[in-house]
C-alpha cells in the first residue's frame, strides 16, 4: 500500500485506486503474504515497470491458491522494498537477535547503523510483521 501511495502522490504513473487488489470487496489479501511469481512482463515507458503476476501460497502447505493478482513495480527512492525473497525472510526469522545487538543495512546506496531495542510485531494485527 505504501508503494501505491508513493506512486499516486508523486504522479509517477496512473493508478486506478479502485482496481487495487486490497480495495476489492472480495479480497482476502493480508498485510504479509507468501506468493509465487507465475508470470512476468515489462512495460517500457517512463518509468520502466516490472509487471508480476502473483499467486498466493498457503504458508503451511506451499500450495498455490486460485487467488492471483498483478503487481506493477519499479524502484522508488525513499520507499522501502516490500518484496522480500522467502529465503531472506526465513533467515531473518531464524536469527536470534538479542536486545542491544548492533546491525547495519544498506538502503539507497548508503549504510545505516542500528541497535535492536525490542522484539514486537510492527503491526498489532499482523503478528508476523
Amino acid at each position: 500500500k505504501l508503494y501505491a501511495d508513493a506512486v499516486h502522490k508523486r504522479k509517477l504513473y496512473p493508478i486506478d485506486i479502485k482496481s487495487l487488489h486490497w480495495n476489492k470487496p472480495d479480497s482476502t489479501l493480508r498485510e504479509c503474504e507468501f506468493v509465487k511469481i507465475i508470470g512476468i512482463k515489462y512495460e517500457i515507458r517512463p518509468p520502466r515497470l516490472c509487471c508480476l503476476k502473483l499467486a498466493i501460497m498457503d504458508p503451511s502447505t506451499g500450495r498455490l491458491s486460485t487467488d492471483t493478482f498483478t503487481l506493477k513495480y519499479h524502484d522508488i527512492p525513499d520507499v522501502l522494498d516490500f518484496l522480500v525473497l522467502k529465503q531472506t525472510y526465513d533467515v531473518s526469522l531464524n536469527r536470534s537477535w538479542p536486545l542491544g545487538e548492533r546491525f547495519r543495512c544498506i538502503i539507497d546506496d548508503a549504510w545505516w547503523l542500528g541497535t535492536v531495542e525490542l522484539h514486537e510485531p510492527y503491526l498489532d494485527y499482523c503478528p508476523d510483521s
